[in-house]
């Protein structure tokens, strides 16, 4: 099941939202890095929530920090607060007042701080594998 959330995730927002074909090389991959960690912080995110409902003794005391998500959202909370936030960090990225030296920056950032958050989210025990 996450497998599929985590590709409909990717797919949805990678296409629907970002109209990368102007922006330079560098920004693009680092767009395409930044929506991969979105979607790592997603599936982590849900590996919690099925940890809590199926094995309270290990996770009951763990709950997200996020406060924009609350301390125990649903599946379908993440996913609308991931695609919604996706949606309005692109407005931001595409705006024609933005340079690409901006737009680079901006990502370095934002990617900076979603691989600190995946690797604490790894830390705490928050785990997955794609199986096909």
């Amino acid at each position: 099941m996450l497998k599929y959330i985590a590709v409909l995730l990717l797919g949805v927002s990678s296409n629907a939202f970002a109209d990368v074909s102007d922006w330079d090389k560098t920004s693009k991959n680092l767009w395409y890095g930044y929506l991969a960690l979105n979607v790592v912080d997603a599936v982590q995110t849900m590996d919690f929530i099925h940890c809590r409902k199926h094995f309270p003794e290990e996770c009951g005391n763990m709950y997200e920090t996020n406060k924009t998500i609350g301390r125990y959202p649903s599946r379908g909370e993440i996913v609308a607060i991931k695609v919604a936030g996706l949606w309005a960090t692109q407005v931001v990225l595409d705006s024609p007042s933005l340079s690409n030296k901006q737009r680079v920056i901006t990502l370095s950032i934002l990617n900076a701080l979603y691989i600190d958050n995946v690797v604490n989210n790894h830390e705490l025990g928050l785990r997955f594998r794609f199986r096909f």
